[in-house]
């Protein structure tokens, strides 16, 4: 019937359950293919939401096992709409689920067919990112604060979204471009000496008062920040994070980091990366440098 009619895909399946199944099992199967357009409704039950995502994540990771990916305009099977899918799903519904988490378990079923899983599973997760970022487009939200929170793979889609608000919302801060500016001063540096962080930093071996006040401001804020960052109030985390601009300002006017004694010099270094990890917990800020945080893709 369905081969003749596909429009009938699911609504056959729910008469058909209905004679033998529940009325929630039916109800499931009917709305397992939603959303099947843009805009279409999406399922209304939670269980038709459960065999609506697993129907397509299965699929993906299928599609992308015997290598049949979209490119350029073509898309015949139809994927980029399940990612679509999935993600509205997700988001109108508020779900909370880990979606590598997810593609990793539907590529279980597939264990014996193909030998590189993970690489199957990471071009899917990547895949729906960039149907993400497709649906950030439609709203007309910034290229650079997506990719700003994108650097930090966030496999949970409620989790990105979050991060991606806190982020919007920081970014409109007067003082967010001076913060982000010494951010990139400190990765900067960290990034042409190559510090590898072995050791960490020791507070004995500080010797500029400038560079003391910077560490225990730093001891400080770390535990304050971590517990804002566990409980995802990611905006409190770079809004705490504020407060780091002045003393950050203060040392590099008082401390030379790259010191002839070795010790100082490294123990120094360690100081700016425990800074740089505050700084990179919830986005790579490094993105809003530009000046224009607004850029649409």
């Amino acid at each position: 019937m369905v081969w003749e009619f596909p429009d009938l895909q699911g609504t056959m399946g729910y008469y058909y359950a209905g004679a033998l199944e529940n009325k929630e099992v039916a109800i499931a199967i009917k709305e397992q293919y939603l959303p099947k357009f843009f805009k279409d409704e999406i399922p209304a039950s939670d269980l038709g939401c459960v065999l609506a995502l697993s129907d397509r994540i299965d699929s993906l990771v299928g599609f992308f096992g015997i290598n049949k990916i979209p490119s350029g305009d073509k898309d015949p099977f139809g994927l980029r709409r399940l990612a679509s899918g999935i993600l509205r799903i997700i988001l109108e519904k508020n779900l909370d689920l880990d979606l590598k988490k997810a593609l990793e378990i539907a590529s279980l079923s597939y264990k014996n067919k193909f030998k590189n899983t993970e690489e199957i599973v990471a071009k899917t997760m990547d895949f729906i990112y960039e149907r993400l970022r497709s649906l950030y487009l439609e709203q007309g939200k910034s290229s650079n604060v997506f990719r700003a929170v994108l650097s930090r793979m966030p496999t949970n889609i409620l989790d990105f979204t979050k991060r991606f608000d806190a982020v919007t919302s920081f970014s409109q801060l007067p003082e967010s471009e001076d913060l982000i500016e010494n951010y990139k001063r400190i990765r900067n540096i960290l990034d042409k000496t190559k510090y590898s962080g072995a050791g960490g930093f020791n507070l004995k071996l500080a010797t500029e008062e400038a560079e003391k006040s910077m560490a225990n401001i730093v001891i400080n804020e770390t535990k304050i920040i971590e517990e804002l960052f566990q409980n995802k109030k990611y905006f409190l985390v770079l809004n705490e994070l504020v407060k780091l601009k002045e003393p950050i300002k203060a040392f590099f006017d008082a401390v030379m980091v790259m010191c002839e004694e070795e010790k100082v010099r490294q123990n120094r270094l360690a100081l700016l990366k425990s800074m740089r990890d505050l700084f990179e917990l919830v986005a790579d800020l490094s993105y809003l440098v530009s000046g224009n945080t607004t850029t649409v893709f």
